[in-house]
């Protein structure tokens, strides 16, 4: 169909190049929704005649980005790129697919970036905030604020702060911008990563580039230096799954309160508010415990209380460098 044409890099590993692994997203005019695999045939279809050949994307705090497109048709600049990580989730689908397609368009008629942000339901420091300013513009509906201020992961005084205040929002890690737009933020806050990918490189030379640039994230590198931002809230079902607690958020536990996922049997015994993930045909006995987190893969089981899920980083810090081989 005719209308806006996304592209979707898929996050594989650290490194992707979009013409291999990517989906390639058409909004038509309509406001449906198309998806499909292979950018290169998607942007065929839009113009057989141009000449398809590499792109460069980068994955930055694990949000897949295209951030050149010297080797697409010339007009590929004014198409929209989203950037997400690949582990939300996010209902109803079709609320999700109306607030991208408005950032889509507003990405098309100007050269910001739109960030999301989800209506806070309690005061979290397990992610960043943003603080919405005034209303914009509104696109099909949706309210487009200006973007105040990102704030970094706060402590819990200050993210109750947050909550009452009002205005405030968590920040998605998703994002909408042009091409153009999104090149041109890139080479204004981080030119050295601009200029080291601007040029056409095959995979491996890409991957061995890569391997030299700065370790940043976009929201320090780009996002928070940018004047340009705009934000559109977010008002139904999200959760960035970020946890094994948030299990929680996403699945229903059972009669006894516990939750399995996975595939796993879980036979419990004066338990209750337990999460247990595993694979098909294990099996996992519970017996007088409750709001334990038990994941169990291959060799290796997790058990910790559901009150620190969070606490999980730290021991994958330690098998960094005391058990590398389990990671």
């Amino acid at each position: 169909g005719s209308g806006m044409q996304l592209l979707i890099g898929v996050r594989f590993g650290s490194i992707v190049a979009l013409e291999t692994f990517a989906l390639a997203v058409t909004i038509t005019d309509d406001g449906r929704i198309w998806v499909g695999y292979a950018a290169t045939s998607a942007l065929e279809s839009v113009d057989p005649s141009s000449g398809v050949a590499t792109t460069h994307s980068l994955t930055i705090g694990g949000t897949t980005t295209v951030i050149s497109s010297k080797n697409f048709m010339p007009s590929f600049d004014a198409f929209s790129t989203p950037g997400s990580p690949a582990d939300h989730v996010i209902r109803p689908r079709e609320a999700f697919q109306r607030s991208l397609a408005a950032a889509a368009r507003a990405a098309a008629l100007e050269p910001s970036i739109f960030v999301f942000g989800i209506h806070p339901s309690f005061p979290a420091t397990s992610f960043g905030w943003i603080r919405a300013g005034a209303v914009e513009d509104i696109v099909d509906g949706i309210a487009v604020h200006v973007v105040e201020r990102f704030v970094e992961k706060p402590d819990l005084p200050r993210a109750r702060q947050f909550l009452e205040q009002g205005g405030h929002y968590w920040n998605s890690g998703m994002f909408v911008a042009s091409v153009a737009g999104l090149g041109r933020a890139f080479g204004e806050h981080l030119p050295q990563v601009w200029s080291a990918l601007e040029a056409p490189l095959a995979p491996a030379e890409l991957a061995q580039v890569y391997a030299r640039l700065p370790s940043v994230s976009l929201d320090v590198g780009v996002l928070e230096r940018e004047p340009r931002v705009r934000m559109l809230p977010i008002d139904y079902f999200w959760s960035d799954v970020g946890s094994w607690d948030a299990l929680s958020t996403v699945h229903a536990p059972d009669e006894s309160g516990n939750l399995a996922a996975g595939g796993a049997q879980v036979v419990a015994s004066d338990s209750t508010g337990n999460i247990v993930h595993g694979e098909d045909g294990a099996l996992v006995a519970l017996v007088g415990v409750d709001d334990l987190i038990v994941v169990h893969s291959g060799s290796i089981t997790l058990v910790c209380r559901r009150d620190r899920a969070q606490d999980v980083k730290s021991i994958v810090e330690r098998l960094r460098s005391q058990g590398p081989q389990f990671l």
